[in-house]
């Protein structure tokens, strides 16, 4: 009978053993993955994770299905695919504008005009020189305090362009580490594919602590550079949460348009110096094909803090300058160029209606035949007047020099100068200006114009000044730099020229060399009203005055700087709601985790209950035997 008894109950009491003991591994399993929770609760990286529980399968008997336990079919993290998207899309955007907008404040501070000093505060000084010098011609005092105010405004303008290539070199060096540092996160992804692929190659198992690795590193690569991540179609498991996770094998991901990493292969970038940069060291960075030849694709890359670098640095460098076509401080730079410049050839065409006794141009190319308009120099077709002087001051000869661009050439300008003609109309030829004075043209790559007393002359004390018309101006003794009171052709090299540094009481106030004369002075002063040619960094040419030029550059940083500022307070209050919206799905809550933990501990108790229960129905059965 017992026998017969222990044959017909041994199933079902040896198989709720094997269900009870299913209970305590699957409470076993799940306070595991609990702990591993509690654990990683601070790791920024980590998904909290849960366990796929499911009835283990049933034997079939005529009174109904006979349940024999569970079973945990999968550990699967909380991760919200389009979510996280959003996040690392968010992070990218607060990155790039966080960037910009520090280096912006920092550009903003070289340009302190609000606090009445910097540029427009010492042009302001130096014309007020002018106005003092005019006021005094013959107080040589006042020259030297112009001498002052001249060289202050010179330094101030090389001070804030070097300021800019200083910054502009920062950003050049800091591509180095952060292309290195993409480089590493690339090739770990490629690894970490590798591995995910080797976990989850039986189809049940989820490689979900690699997984988070590589969202890791996808978030780190995102706030470095615009990357685009290409997966399978994700999945969802309603059975343990309502999100769409990530269950891909695909895996592409593209930097620029080409492929930095596709499954377990990684693709490096390269950064070396532009072929067009070579004096100026740019970088610029390349994509390398499995043949080894690269492509650039610096100005495809636009996110992340390598993107801010960029749009600030600036991307296809121009062989002709070895600078950037494109960035914002490269454009301050440009600006800043231009105003020098319109700054040092109005003046230097202004001070040439100086009497003196020798003019030298700066050097320039020229085969002495191509006509002026082929030449890079901003001479207009017009006419000026070359004028002569006695020692005592008196006008002697003016020839007026007429130029059409399109067919004047040096030679033919310096023909012009030296033809012998009866510039004053009196019937005598020997006192023209050619009688007196004559110009030199030097051709080829260090070409130059001279203007020097004539060989024939023996007159002593004589002087002449080139003055260009009021109603056509040319502009020639300014685009050439025939008498210079600032030397140089940008922000970086304008300077007061050095003869004058040396003994600043040579810089005169007059045109004609007479005591008292202060035309050169006034024409100075009204310099400040004048629209003047600014060379832009096309070729082209914009009017404005010096102070209104200056002051456009001045508002555009303003802008730039405050749209900035404005840019990152949005997207840093994007990525800060982004981020908690996607905290809430996937981040550990040790609250939450204590209740599973309780839930967890209560099962295994009541499953180690039933252990203790079948023992002692086991027990009895035993004692029956005997």
């Amino acid at each position: 009978g017992l026998a017969m008894a222990m044959s017909g109950n041994g199933y079902a009491t040896f198989g709720a053993l094997n269900t009870a003991y299913s209970g305590l591994q699957v409470s076993q399993t799940a306070i595991g993955v609990v702990s591993h929770n509690i654990a990683n609760a601070n790791d920024d990286n980590y998904t909290r994770q849960r366990v796929v529980i499911q009835a283990q399968t049933p034997i079939n008997a005529p009174a109904g299905d006979i349940g024999t336990g569970a079973k945990v079919l999968t550990v699967q993290r909380i991760h919200n695919e389009f979510l996280y998207q959003r996040y690392t899309a968010a992070s990218q955007s607060n990155s790039f504008t966080s960037f910009e907008n520090s280096t912006l404040k920092e550009v903003a501070q070289y340009f302190p005009d609000i606090q009445q000093n910097g540029i427009a505060s010492d042009m302001q000084n130096y014309f007020d020189a002018w106005q003092s010098y005019a006021n005094s011609p013959a107080d040589s005092s006042q020259a030297i305090v112009l001498a002052q105010k001249a060289d202050v405004l010179a330094t101030s303008i090389n001070n804030t362009t070097n300021q800019l290539k200083k910054v502009q070199s920062n950003l050049n060096d800091q591509m180095g580490p952060i292309v290195d540092e993409i480089n590493r996160l690339g090739q770990e992804i490629a690894n970490l594919n590798s591995q995910i692929t080797a976990n989850e190659s039986n189809g049940q198992s989820n490689a979900n602590d690699l997984r988070d690795k590589r969202d890791g590193d996808e978030l780190a690569l995102s706030k470095l550079v615009n990357v685009e991540v290409s997966k399978d179609q994700p999945q969802s498991n309603i059975q343990v949460d309502p999100q769409v996770y990530d269950k891909t094998q695909k895996y592409v991901m593209e930097i620029g348009g080409m492929p930095l990493v596709d499954g377990a292969n990684f693709h490096p970038i390269v950064l070396k110096q532009d072929p067009n940069s070579s004096s100026s060291g740019f970088n610029s960075i390349y994509f390398q094909n499995e043949d080894y030849s690269l492509k650039n694709i610096t100005d495809k890359l636009q996110g992340g803090e390598l993107g801010a670098i960029i749009d600030l640095r600036g991307a296809n460098i121009d062989k002709a300058t070895s600078q950037p076509t494109t960035g914002k401080i490269q454009s301050y730079i440009d600006s800043l160029n231009s105003f020098a410049n319109g700054l040092i050839e109005s003046t230097n065409n202004i001070y040439a209606s100086s009497a003196t006794n020798y003019m030298q141009s700066n050097n320039f190319t020229t085969m002495g035949t191509e006509p002026l308009t082929y030449l890079p120099l901003n001479i207009k077709s017009g006419s000026f007047y070359a004028v002569a002087y006695d020692a005592n001051g008196n006008e002697v000869a003016r020839k007026k020099i007429t130029i059409d661009t399109n067919t004047d050439t040096m030679s033919s300008i310096a023909a012009k100068i030296n033809a012998q003609s009866d510039d004053n109309k009196d019937g005598n030829a020997t006192n023209d200006f050619a009688n007196f004075f004559n110009a030199k043209l030097t051709t080829g790559t260090n070409g130059s114009l001279q203007i020097l007393q004539s060989s024939a002359s023996t007159v002593t004390g004589y002087t002449f000044a080139l003055q260009d018309d009021s109603t056509n101006p040319t502009n020639f003794a300014g685009a050439l730099g025939m008498s210079r009171l600032f030397d140089g052709k940008d922000g970086s090299s304008i300077s007061l020229n050095y003869d004058l540094s040396q003994d600043p009481t040579k810089i005169h106030s007059f045109s004609a060399p007479v005591q008292g004369n202060n035309d050169v002075a006034n024409q100075m002063l009204q310099l400040q009203y004048n629209q003047v040619d600014f060379k832009l960094r096309n070729g082209q040419y914009s009017q404005n005055t010096l102070s209104g030029f200056y002051n456009n550059l001045n508002a555009q940083i303003s802008t730039d700087t405050s749209t900035a500022g404005q840019a990152n307070d949005s997207s840093t209050a994007m990525l800060n709601s982004v981020q908690t919206e996607y905290d809430s799905v996937s981040k550990v809550s040790t609250d939450e985790e204590m209740l599973n933990l309780v839930k967890f501990q209560s099962g295994y108790s009541a499953s180690a209950k039933v252990v203790s229960t079948i023992d002692q129905m086991i027990q009895v059965l035993l004692g029956m035997k005997q």
